[in-house]
């Protein structure tokens, strides 16, 4: 799991995001994996929008960016941080992958019933 992975935040946005909990909760563990990347994908965006809205009433036509080429300049950015990060051998991505499939085993297990 990414060191930067907070499961409070995670689930405060789902809920933030999500009127029925239950549908995220139930979903195959890649599908809610692609779902919550997503979601933080558009929150960023959202974020991203509040920023340039508030920037853009300085811009005058020598330095005006459209939305589009802001986002763009802000996530390219983002995505060269991302280059830089730890690199894990295939036997650690093996690990964690097996890790994460035995949480979703026993997670599908205690949502079938009991207390």
């Amino acid at each position: 799991m990414p060191e930067d992975f907070d499961e409070y935040e995670c689930m405060d946005t789902i809920l933030s995001r999500y009127n029925n909990i239950d549908y995220v909760i139930n979903l195959r563990f890649f599908d809610g994996f692609k779902l919550i990347e997503k979601m933080n994908i558009k929150i960023a965006e959202d974020r991203l929008f509040e920023q340039w809205n508030i920037e853009h009433i300085y811009m005058d036509k020598n330095n005006y960016m459209s939305f589009e080429d802001y986002k763009n300049k802000a996530f390219k950015n983002t995505n060269t941080d991302t280059k830089s990060s730890k690199k894990i051998t295939k036997e650690e991505a093996l690990a964690e992958a097996e890790r994460i499939r035995k949480l979703d085993n026993l997670n599908r297990n205690n949502q079938k019933g009991g207390d």
